[in-house]
């Protein structure tokens, strides 16, 4: 059945109350100041004509690209556009008198994030007219005329002026399009962007005014994503190719925190044979995959092995839970560490760059670069090195997982560091089975005296709902030691 497209201006009053509770009034408006522009979807007028019962359909009304603009008053006016998507029960009522007025409505559920929290709330589309002169349908839009057409109005858009000054064009926050980053774990609740110069990478509208996700980590989830007030979510971007101003201090952060997973040797137990190997060598060169060289105050790194020796094709395996109740915590994460003949900086070259994923791991199915925040390992950037969002694609127990992650990778003075985390993005495949990497941490260490050497040290904290959790650990362990083989095999054939 076809849904032509009518559409109408609301305005919704919001009061704010303690915590995340909110009223609505909503009321509708055909004037040029408003909060929300929508476009309603009704039925054609012939369905009432000619079937006037009680009608139940699949139907659901949801925000798509969402942008707020802070009002002189303090209140916050939101942007954006309804459009149907998916399931949601409606009923659709119509008068069973032929040739009089009849009215038209729709009842829907709609979820929005609006300010310190995503909430849902009732929305209410009414249209009169006379059975005998019915209003004539419009046509749908692809989806890339659709978003011309709301970019569009977006643009035109003329905002409530509190002071009677010209209207302002609105900062551009496109949350649809934006990829957002979960920090609820790296402590940065607090934390508000100062003013930042801008930059060829960044918003020239950012300093403007302060947004949730965009200028500070917020509660209010990524489109499609269920709102869980434990969680905290940042924008890595602003929908159309400049990184959020927040972003780069997120990125920090998660570089810390990797320090502190991937070099604290209390929190991580040995497997079978590491714990054999470790209780026959006291002063065993294990002791160098926890500190670099350039911090080495007892020594260790005499101990390690020379090139050719039998202890060169050694793996070390620990595994540990990250504890907490956060988000994944319940999943066992993995760290292995072993020596790879290749310099640092190839190594570094050779995991940073997604056209060369095949030469490694021969199950994957490709990697692709989507989002460039900073291209360049150049520490005076804004992030300090390089940082993007790219999609990936493996095969495993017959099944193909799709993986959406940020990749930070920086020059460290021990050799470099790459950081990966799962985000929420419009990008990918909608048929792959999701899985995410929580925490992936390459840290790679130049061996003093050898440039054909290098350590590395990989830690793995990874969530493929299709895994048993039974197994999950076990699985866990063979992946990184296969990753450890892989990638020596890959330095070898060079």
């Amino acid at each position: 059945m076809c849904l032509s497209g009518i559409r109408k201006k609301v305005i919704y009053n919001i009061t704010q109350t303690p915590g995340y509770n909110r009223k609505f009034e909503k009321r509708f408006f055909y004037e040029q100041n408003l909060f929300v522009r929508v476009s309603v979807f009704q039925l054609p007028s012939s369905f009432l004509l000619y079937e006037p019962t009680v009608r139940t359909f699949s139907f659901l009304m949801c925000v798509n690209n969402i942008m707020e603009t802070t009002m002189d008053d303090g209140g916050h006016c939101f942007t954006g556009v309804l459009r149907t998507n998916g399931m949601k029960s409606m009923k659709l009522f119509a008068s069973k008198k032929k040739g009089l007025p009849e009215t038209k409505t729709i009842r829907a559920s709609v979820s929005m994030s609006l300010g310190s929290g995503g909430m849902t709330f009732d929305c209410e589309a009414v249209e009169s007219f006379s059975s005998s002169n019915p209003p004539s349908p419009t046509q749908r839009h692809s989806a890339k005329e659709e978003t011309d057409l709301v970019a569009k109005a977006l643009e035109n858009l003329s905002l409530p002026d509190t002071n009677g000054s010209a209207s302002a064009k609105p900062p551009k926050f496109i949350r649809s399009s934006s990829s957002f980053l979960r920090v609820s774990d790296l402590h940065i609740e607090g934390s508000v962007v100062p003013s930042m110069a801008s930059s060829s990478e960044t918003c020239d509208e950012q300093e403007t005014t302060s947004f949730p996700n965009f200028h500070h980590p917020a509660s209010d989830p990524p489109p499609g994503v269920s709102h869980d007030p434990r969680e905290q979510w940042i924008a890595l971007d602003n929908g159309d190719g400049c990184h959020a101003p927040i972003a780069p201090f997120a990125v920090e952060a998660l570089v810390q925190s990797a320090k502190q997973w991937s070099g604290s040797s209390a929190q991580w137990t040995p497997d079978s044979s590491t714990a054999k190997w470790i209780e026959q060598h006291p002063a065993g060169w294990d002791q160098c995959t926890w500190t670099p060289p350039q911090e080495d105050a007892n020594g260790a790194w005499k101990n390690f092995p020379a090139a050719g020796s039998p202890e060169d094709d050694r793996i070390f395996v620990w595994s540990t839970t990250l504890g907490g109740g956060g988000y994944g915590s319940e999943i066992p994460a993995v760290r292995v560490a072993g020596i790879v003949p290749a310099s640092a900086k190839d190594l570094m070259q050779l995991l940073v760059d997604s056209n060369r994923v095949h030469e490694y791991n021969k199950l994957s199915l490709g990697r692709t670069d989507e989002l460039i925040l900073q291209e360049s390992l150049n520490s005076d950037g804004p992030f300090g090195g390089i940082t993007k969002v790219m999609t990936s694609q493996t095969t495993i127990m017959r099944k193909t997982l799709q993986f959406t992650s940020l990749m930070h990778a920086r020059e460290t003075e021990a050799g470099y560091k790459l950081v990966t985390r799962a985000v929420e993005s419009p990008f990918g495949s909608a048929t792959a089975l999701k899985s995410e990497i929580l925490l992936g941490i390459n840290v790679i260490w130049r061996i003093p005296g050898d440039e054909k050497r290098c350590l590395l040290i990989a830690v793995n904290h990874i969530r493929s709902p299709f895994v048993p959790m039974m197994i999950a650990k076990r699985i866990g362990l063979q992946a990184a030691t296969n990753f450890i083989h892989d990638i020596r095999q890959c330095c070898r054939a060079k």
